[in-house]
Parts: structure tokens; sequence; C-alpha cells
């Protein structure tokens, strides 16, 4: 009979100490899929504890219901994964064929991880550590870090979003400046990346554009016809190096639209990329 209660005794310390990760519920904030396998391993052990009782009582119906209910939560989690698992698999395929190296990138949460990811961890304590700090930091990081692309899998992070600088709240939550600084040097590309780039619609025929490079590197001359920068003339598909600072550039017709894209004739699919999101709620 002693052995029996510290068996007891035992196994109620042992289910205790494997209960610990439930104090995470206290006070982490970031519950995202990841997490819930790491915190619902300790459930289940409490609702096997649950399960081995209730057999004793037979009550046959509660087993069902939580059988029923256990498998609700399984088949609805592989369901998620799946899906979610569609848009991140080709969008790092992409990433790969564009870089065959790894370089410095800009993201949410560090997507690409054999990549360099520069900048915030963009959770929600993140962001309002970056907040109340009140210091713009997306210009330091462009010049001195280099990021050869930026993945949008986060809205705050989506250049190419109409309301990405909307004043009235529904847009970015980054600082202005820092808003303002990722609108003003990356372009879209493919999907949610994006890599930096200049963006000229409607300009007149010869009139001098001042425009300033943070990236520097080949850029490749996207327009229907000729573009001067600075005295020399290139044409569609030329590619060009261009170093950080002060460059200008002139179009060659009335009405020109010119993009200067970051890379050499840069891998980008023919395919449409997925329409779904590359991160869902869980």
């Amino acid at each position: 009979l002693v052995l029996r209660k510290n068996e007891d005794r035992f196994g109620a310390w042992v289910t205790l100490f494997l209960l610990i990760p439930l104090l995470t519920l206290v006070f982490y904030r970031n519950s995202f899929p990841y997490y819930y396998p790491f915190m619902l391993a300790p459930v289940f052990i409490v609702l096997a504890h649950a399960f081995k009782t209730l057999q004793k009582a037979s009550n046959i119906f509660v087993l069902i219901a939580i059988g029923a209910v256990i498998f609700q939560f399984v088949d609805l989690s592989a369901k998620r994964l799946q899906q979610t698992q569609v848009a991140q698999h080709a969008t790092l395929n992409v990433i790969h064929k564009m870089f065959p190296d790894p370089v410095a990138y800009i993201d949410r949460c560090s997507m690409a991880s054999f990549f360099q990811k520069v900048g915030i961890f963009m959770s929600s304590w993140g962001m309002e550590n970056y907040r109340d700090a009140g210091t713009p930091i997306m210009r330091d990081i462009l010049k001195k870090s280099q990021p050869n692309f930026l993945l949008a899998n986060v809205f705050d992070l989506d250049v190419s979003a109409s309301n990405f600088l909307a004043p009235d709240g529904s847009g970015t939550r980054l600082m202005p400046e820092d808003a303002l600084t990722l609108k003003q040097n990356f372009i879209h590309h493919w999907g949610v990346i994006h890599v930096p780039g200049k963006e000229f619609l409607a300009l007149p025929n010869m009139q001098e554009t001042v425009f300033e490079i943070l990236v520097e590197g080949m850029y490749t001359v996207e327009s229907n016809h000729r573009v001067y920068l600075g005295n020399t003339a290139h044409g569609p598909g030329d590619s060009v190096f261009l170093e950080q600072g002060q460059h200008s550039l002139r179009a060659t017709t009335d009405g020109q639209t010119i993009r200067l894209r970051w890379g050499k004739q840069l891998y980008k699919p023919e395919t449409t990329a997925p329409s779904s999101p590359v991160f869902y709620d869980f």
C-alpha cells in the first residue's frame, strides 16, 4: 500500500512538472501556429489522465465527446498547416532561384532561414518596442546592411498596397519616415517578394529627375524607350551599376514610365504566385 501511494505521488509530481509549459499562457503574447504544438503537449497529458479515469467510470458519452474534440482540432490544424505551406514553399523556391547564395533581406519573422534577416522581429511586442523607441531605423538598415529583397509577409511591409502610406490608421504601423523609405526603395517582383528599385511614372521628355540609391548594385532598366542615367543613354533591358548616393535620370518621350530593378535580369517566374496567404491565423 505504501509503495502504491509513492507511485501515485511520483506520477502526480511528474505530471505537474510536465504541465509547466502551460504557465506560458500567463505572459506569452505571440500565439502563432508554432506555439500550439509546444503548449498543447502537456494538455494531452491531462486528457490522458482524464481518459483513464473516465474509462474506469465507463462514461462512454464523455469519452466520445473528448475524442471528437481532439479529432476536430487535429484535423483543422493539419489543414491549416498544409494550406500555409503552399505559398511558403513557392516563395522560398523562388528566393533560392533568385539568390543561389544567401543575402540580407527584410521580413516579419526570418521566414527565409538560410538568409540574413535584418531589421526588427515584427511581433506585437517587437512593434511596441519599436514604436516606443521613436527612432526611424529603415534608412540606416538599407545603407548599412544592403538587403537584396523584402518579403511582405505582414501588411506592415506590403509597400505595394494602395493604403500602405494611408494616414488614417489603415496603413502600416511603421513610422512614417520608415514607411516612406521602404516605399521609395523597393518595387514589387513576384508574390510577396519585393526587390530594391525605383519607379517613375509619366515623366516629361528630357526633364531631369534626381533620385537617391540606398542599396547599390546592378540595376536593370525597364522601359519602352531609351533612358538617360546621368549623360549615358540606356535601352530597355540594359543593366547599369548604381552606387549609393544621388543620381539623375531623363526620359526620352513624354509620359514615359521607367523602372530600375535591382539585379541583372533577376530571375522571375512566368507563373503567377499562389493566391493563398503566406501565413494563416490559427
